[in-house]
């Protein structure tokens, strides 16, 4: 029997919005532009968390690693002597390569490589809306992938990552089940309206008409019974795990807003709404520990992120930094 191998703390990975802040840092102070003070931020930065540490100790890592798979030729032109003018040219072609792989790891975080080959796939900010062969209205978020496989068997949506909003239809005759699946499990709609979301830690699905089963992935396939199951009504929400799904909360009657460009906040801390909308922003928003907890109700629209935040300026004790015309930093007026 294999023994599963657990990674030393340092070799965990980070969650996304910081591993971001540290590429938008690394294209920073790697541009040639760097101040003085943008060093002094990267180290109050750097001391706000031990993650921040981390994804940084890690894309240093990364670089070398990048470096080193150049090739022993590339190395041996670095190796041997060379006059002072040549290595001058050489320095900002190092510099352009290392730019180049921390853009790309960027670009992979926000639009992942991997999910090009999905049938329908959103770009960071994107939306759109499809009608499936069967009649249903499928609405995508921002960075959402999803597989449509309708056979003669069954009706599936396999929704890699981001999120949807779904109104199935019932075309006369259709005998067909309709599923949502996820990497955590299965939705079986009964007739409904909902909107399913894949978080890196779980699936969120609320239902906003009829109902829908939650069948996480110990579940044996449908029909079989399963205990862990869960029917979740109309205005119910429940996040699902492999190994189980939530008790049901009540659904926010607002959460399928984006569908309209929208989103609408009841009196939420200024860190979860910042949260929200840096999913529909390419590049990182960081908010100040200061500001996190300043409290905001209102009508955000999501088509112009950098623009949005700027509102929010107009209404509430915070400010905003712009580095590189890529990262934002959101803060406390009175703030540093």
């Amino acid at each position: 029997m294999e023994r599963a191998v657990s990674r030393p703390a340092e070799q965990m990975p980070v969650p996304d919005p910081v591993l971001e802040a540290a590429i938008a840092w690394q294209l920073r102070m790697g541009s040639g532009d760097a101040t003085q003070a943008d060093g002094a931020a990267l180290n109050r930065w750097l001391s706000m968390h031990p993650d921040h540490r981390r994804a940084w100790r890690q894309l240093g890592e990364l670089d070398a690693q990048f470096e080193a798979a150049r090739g022993a030729a590339v190395r041996g032109v670095l190796a041997r002597p060379r006059p002072a003018r040549r290595l001058k040219k050489l320095g900002p072609l190092l510099g352009v390569l290392m730019l180049a792989g921390a853009a790309l790891a960027l670009v992979n975080r926000e639009w992942p490589l991997a999910d090009l080959g999905a049938d329908y796939l959103t770009a960071v900010g994107q939306r759109q809306q499809v009608i499936l062969p069967d009649g249903t209205v499928l609405d995508l978020n921002t960075r959402t992938a999803v597989d449509v496989r309708f056979d003669d068997r069954q009706r599936l949506l396999v929704l890699r990552r981001g999120e949807i909003h779904v109104r199935t239809a019932h075309p006369p005759g259709e005998l067909r089940p309709f599923a949502v699946r996820t990497a955590d499990g299965v939705l079986l709609p009964q007739g409904t309206r909902f909107t399913v979301r894949r978080d890196d830690d779980a699936t969120r699905l609320a239902v906003y008409e009829s109902a829908v089963e939650a069948r996480p992935g110990y579940c044996a396939p449908a029909p079989a019974a399963c205990a862990l199951a869960r029917r979740v009504g109309q205005g119910g929400a429940v996040s699902m795990r492999p190994d189980g799904v939530s008790d049901a909360a009540a659904a926010d009657p607002d959460a399928d807003a984006w569908r309209d460009g929208m989103l609408v906040v009841q009196n939420r801390p200024l860190a979860e709404v910042v949260a929200e909308l840096a999913r529909y922003r390419f590049g990182p928003i960081t908010l100040k520990p200061e500001a996190a907890g300043v409290r905001l109700t209102g009508t955000v629209p999501l088509d112009d992120i950098d623009r949005s935040l700027a509102m929010l300026t107009r209404g509430l004790p915070v400010r905003i930094r712009n580095y590189a015309g890529l990262w934002l930093e959101v803060g406390a007026a009175s703030g540093n």
